[in-house]
């Protein structure tokens, strides 16, 4: 992968298809992705191995949750008067349960992702730490949870690689 600027990353060809074979197998070996490109392991392994901060894999194992039995919800919230977002934003991260952080335009300043083995876990986190960050928040569950295509697909169609 080549460094467009400071952080920002171009991906060529044998980076798409890197990314392609790792969505179908998350597990699948160097040695494996690279008799699959009929490339070097050394080269598989440099581009698998960039720094942390510019890696777009961002490679990190994702628990099955739902063999797991976790509930997962979804929290629109606004913060407290005169607080930076992204500051509160990172500050909500470190939550339990909490997996992502969306900071917002329009009525609601954050949506939050939240994993917990329980309705209970969830209701602990947000009443008891998350309004410590946020003055009004409305709570969603899912029920359900169905991957669409991935943004990488879409990107790779709109480059015809």
């Amino acid at each position: 992968m080549t460094q467009k600027n400071a952080n920002k990353l171009t991906l060529d060809k044998v980076d798409w298809q890197i990314l392609e074979l790792l969505n179908d197998n998350p597990r699948i070996r160097v040695n494996e992705l690279a008799e699959k490109l009929q490339m070097h392991r050394n080269t598989i392994s440099t581009k698998l191995s960039r720094k942390k901060e510019l890696d777009p894999l961002k490679t990190f194992t994702i628990p099955n949750y739902e063999i797991l039995d976790f509930t997962t919800a979804y929290i629109f919230a606004t913060a407290k008067p005169d607080t930076n977002n992204k500051n509160t934003a990172v500050s909500i991260t470190q939550l339990p349960g909490v997996e992502e952080v969306n900071v917002l335009s329009g009525e609601w300043d954050f949506l939050i992702k939240i994993r917990a083995k329980s309705i209970e876990q969830i209701g602990s986190t947000i009443i008891e730490q998350l309004k410590e960050h946020c003055e009004k928040t409305v709570t969603a569950f899912s029920f359900w949870s169905f991957a669409g295509k991935k943004p990488y697909d879409m990107i790779k169609e709109k480059l015809e690689i």
